[in-house]
């Protein structure tokens, strides 16, 4: 999924269908999530540009993100009951 320095919705809330999401940073630029559309890099969780580094994250809500620079590939894989 590109990520960009503009904030952009990766994942739509759900109902009680995800458990968790697996996120992973397929790129050496760090990238910030949130469950918001305001994240920023003073507010977001930092996700390291490590590239294979992942973040699991056990929520609902809609997770949206925005890199530290540039254009960057940012993985996802939900897991639902």
């Amino acid at each position: 999924f590109p990520v960009t320095i503009n904030e952009v919705q990766v994942l739509n809330k759900t109902a009680d269908l995800r458990d968790r999401v697996v996120l992973t940073n397929h790129s050496t630029t760090d990238i910030y999530i949130s469950n918001s559309d305001d994240v920023s890099s003073n507010n977001g969780i930092l996700m390291p540009g490590v590239a294979g580094y992942q973040l699991i994250l056990y929520n609902r809500d809609p997770i949206w993100a925005i890199a530290a620079s540039g254009t960057v590939k940012l993985g996802y894989c939900e897991e639902v009951k």
